[in-house]
């Protein structure tokens, strides 16, 4: 496998990971949050927030990551070696000499 490919696979992996697991955390402390909310409690409700503040800015860096893996990969797919058509190797060339 192309390194351009597993790049590509391991980036839209992390983005989905990123998105799934601290999305769903982040809904979940808001739903605490707001099931505070009818019995407010200061201390409950800026834990609640801070909490889902937290798993969020989690969330954006992990989908940061996946975003930059990703378009590493994207990039990593115009600079690999081409196979030519024809099996001639005197005749391959990198996508910065053309």
């Amino acid at each position: 496998m192309k390194t351009s490919t597993k790049l590509l696979i391991s980036g839209a992996v992390i983005i989905s990971l990123s998105l799934v697991v601290f999305g769903a955390d982040a809904f979940l402390n808001l739903l605490t949050f707001y099931q505070n909310f009818e019995s407010p409690s200061t201390s409950e409700m800026a834990e609640g927030i801070s909490d889902s503040i937290g798993s969020a800015l989690f969330g954006v860096a992990g989908g940061f990551l996946g975003v930059c893996v990703f378009l590493s990969g994207l990039i990593s797919i115009f600079f690999e070696k081409r196979n030519p058509i024809d099996g001639d190797a005197s005749k391959r060339r990198r996508f910065t000499e053309y």
